[in-house]
């Protein structure tokens, strides 16, 4: 039956197509063109393209398993009973890395591509802090807010999950390929509907937000623009009947004109983890075990009290507000950012 269902998946039959054929189908061998055209939802094309593939699953099989790409289909226990309930619900979901996962309590964390500092310091702060309390952090591994939340997962020590738009061998953005294997060689999970040699459209990655939603308890939305395609992944929370929070931004900001709009229309306001976590009153969150203790210097600790207190800094703020030499400051920030306290959020702009 596993074979069967890869197989018709490749094919790109649909979901009341495959139920409809594993009635009177159970296995690969057992398939000819009188079965196929005997279920009558199949168009010609559609029997064809099922009879060709079966020359190369056996190939599509030993390529996926020298990348390392699992399978699991509807039928099988470890499939997420979560995504059997939404609407247009997959059959088979290709993956990478520690599919147990997906049976934790999870946090989806989505917004800009292109975020402003403020939107980079607010996904390293919320994906760091759920991940410290045993949240796994869920997103769909875009350039922006997605990646800084599934990086900022990681460097804590955490779990996440990304949904991809596209297949493994052509993974999306091309910068993160790196990051990707990072992920799976430190058990996190990256998952994907899309079969190998699948071409990437547009659309994909629409379709991969009732996903991202589907496999969470909760979507935090940073940085949005009014029309942002941010927002679909939203609706289909929405529909879902997912809780909504959302972080206020600037109201001069374009990026901000999506995420203070939810919060006029129902979506919870929040500015602390704590306003995520009090939702979910019947689970016990517990701050991780191996985040320690850690010792700073006199002249690190008066950075962190001057980041604290004054939000993101430039490096010559910092040592002007500090009284420390520029050429020093670059060294304390270095040792913090790699103690994990510190986040560089590019152009010499430091926050914690």
């Amino acid at each position: 039956m596993k074979e069967l269902t890869l197989l018709l998946h490749q094919s790109e039959v649909t979901f009341k197509e495959y139920f409809k054929i594993i009635e009177i189908i159970k296995n690969v061998d057992e398939i000819d063109k009188n079965q196929l055209e005997l279920i009558k939802l199949l168009s010609d094309e559609k029997v064809n393209r099922i009879l060709s593939k079966i020359q190369t699953i056996k190939s599509n099989i030993i390529e996926m398993n020298k990348m390392g790409v699992k399978y699991t289909i509807w039928s099988e226990p470890e499939f997420p009973e979560t995504l059997k309930n939404i609407e247009d619900p997959p059959y088979l979901l290709y993956y990478m890395g520690n599919l147990n996962l997906i049976n934790k309590f999870s946090i989806a964390i989505i917004g800009s591509r292109k975020p402003t500092y403020y939107g980079i310091f607010a996904a390293n702060k919320f994906a760091k802090e759920l991940s410290e309390r045993g949240v796994v952090i869920i997103s769909g591994f875009a350039l922006g807010v997605d990646s800084e939340s599934h990086k900022s997962a990681v460097s804590r020590g955490g779990e996440t999950i990304a949904v991809l738009g596209t297949s493994f061998d052509n993974i999306y953005p091309r910068s993160n390929l790196k990051f990707a294997k990072e992920m799976v060689d430190k058990d996190n999970l990256i998952i994907t509907e899309y079969p190998l040699e699948k071409d990437t459209r547009p659309y994909h990655f629409v379709k991969r937000n009732r996903l991202i939603s589907g496999l969470s308890q909760g979507l935090l939305v940073i940085e949005a623009g009014i029309k942002s395609g941010t927002l679909t992944t939203v609706d289909f929370a929405l529909d879902q009947g997912k809780n909504i929070f959302s972080i206020p931004g600037n109201i001069n900001s374009i990026n901000s004109t999506g995420t203070n709009n939810l919060i006029k229309i129902g979506a919870k306001i929040t500015t602390t983890v704590e306003d995520v976590l009090e939702e979910y009153k019947d689970i016990d969150f517990e701050a991780k075990a191996q985040i320690q203790k850690t010792v700073f210097s006199e002249n690190e600790k008066r950075v962190i009290d001057l980041l604290k207190k004054e939000g993101s800094q430039n490096i010559e703020k910092i040592a002007f507000f500090t009284n420390i030499k520029i050429k020093d400051i670059i060294g304390i920030l270095n040792i913090l950012e790699i103690k994990g306290v510190v986040k560089d959020l590019g152009n010499s702009i430091y926050s914690l």
